[in-house]
């Protein structure tokens, strides 16, 4: 698979995952101004694994960063992307044990999810063929 390849499929990921976390961004605010009315992860600890910021903040840091290098930045941002990645699956499969072993559903939190294992591999080998 070529580089450009790759980072044209890791553009698109990256675009879905944005769009699942600026939701889950969107409904964590609600939360805190009190609009829920229903429970929802959002108000779960583990929705907040870093100094109190919401996940779904990274999230859209993270995806914005991929998205920003895959339309014209440096190998070397490719690279910090790719580092980005390995954390971001980490906190993937220790979030998914989670709703797994609380039997919680989150349809936006397993797209998050399945995109960060997608784009982990993906980026990862953009950053090494561009070398």
């Amino acid at each position: 698979m070529s580089v450009d390849l790759v980072r044209l499929a890791a553009k698109t990921l990256a675009v879905v995952g944005l769009a699942a976390a600026v939701a889950m961004y969107y409904k964590s605010r609600v939360a805190a101004a009190g609009g829920l009315h229903e429970p929802s992860v959002v108000e779960l600890p583990e929705s907040r694994l870093v100094l109190g910021v919401p996940n779904s903040l990274f999230g859209i840091a993270y995806y914005l960063l991929v998205i920003v290098a895959g339309l014209g930045g440096t190998d070397r941002l490719y690279a910090v992307a790719a580092v980005a990645s390995l954390v971001a699956l980490a906190a993937s499969v220790y979030l998914a044990i989670k709703l797994i072993r609380q039997r919680l559903d989150c349809s936006r939190c397993w797209t998050a999810h399945v995109v960060n294992a997608l784009l982990c591999p993906l980026l990862v080998s953009a950053a090494i063929l561009s070398r």
